[in-house]
């Protein structure tokens, strides 16, 4: 059984399935296109020459479980392999009670690096602190945490459910956070009612809903060739003091995990 693996990887590199310059990569039963820079996409198919910070918000809460957050985890991280590129940082919020930050933009430079991490991040059930994550995930987009001036802001949020958590702040987070970046994609999992998530999501074309963990990558095309567009930003103006609202007198470096609790926050890599 393990050399037919082999074998099987090695025939999908042998039809040299990657364009654009793409270098096919054997993985344990597929393959993976390492792509040239300025494309994206499982084939390298995508051109995607825009630099961007993409921060990804993940509900962690108990209705989620912690298969399914492995699921989300793992769906989660083939979208940085999708998108790999240099032009590219990523940050990673989850969220149950309140928002844990996993890393900034500027923790890692490298997309093999942050897939791995994010694989590793440690489940942490509980509410459906919504409000909280939005709230923080809009801060995060500042030089403090890495985040680039010229850069395009992208979020991408996956959640299972309706916040529970002063949910009355939960509509007005999003508008605001809404305000500070580019775009903000939600996909709801399991959804009866998706009219949360539809407002938390910049358009209804960047909502997306599957009915369980297991069919994440259906929409994982959409979701990598919709990050790869180009999205206009509304700006406030620049005399327009923002407030992110929130019922905690915490302020952001107590209501987020700091950088430096970052190892207890994921599981350690295994060894072989």
């Amino acid at each position: 059984m393990f050399v037919f693996i082999i074998l099987k990887a090695s025939t999908f590199c042998d039809s040299n399935p990657c364009q654009n310059n793409g270098v096919c990569e054997p993985a344990s039963s597929t393959f993976r296109c390492k792509c040239a820079n300025g494309y994206a996409g499982r084939f390298c198919e995508r051109r995607c020459e825009i630099v961007k910070d993409i921060a990804f918000v993940l509900d962690s809460s108990s209705s989620v479980g912690e298969i399914n957050f492995e699921r989300m985890l793992d769906f989660t991280s083939k979208l940085v392999d999708d998108l790999a590129d240099r032009n590219m940082r990523y940050a990673l919020i989850t969220y149950s009670n309140a928002a844990t930050l996993v890393f900034t933009f500027s923790r890692y430079s490298d997309a093999e690096t942050v897939a791995s991490i994010i694989k590793r991040t440690a489940y942490k059930p509980g509410s459906t602190n919504t409000a909280s994550a939005l709230a923080n995930a809009a801060d995060i987009f500042s030089i403090d945490y890495g985040s680039r001036p010229s850069a395009e802001k992208v979020v991408i949020l996956i959640t299972d459910g309706l916040s529970n958590v002063d949910y009355h702040l939960t509509i007005p987070n999003a508008q605001r956070l809404k305000a500070r970046v580019n775009k903000v994609m939600a996909i709801g999992v399991g959804l009866d009612n998706t009219e949360e998530i539809r407002q938390i999501a910049s358009d209804d074309k960047f909502m997306y809903t599957v009915q369980d963990f297991t069919l994440l990558e259906d929409v994982e095309n959409d979701i990598v060739g919709d990050t790869c567009l180009m999205q206009e930003r509304k700006d406030l103006r620049d005399d327009v003091e923002m407030e992110i609202e929130t019922d905690s007198e915490d302020d952001f470096g107590d209501d987020i995990e700091s950088e430096n609790n970052y190892e207890r926050v994921t599981r350690p890599l295994s060894v072989a």
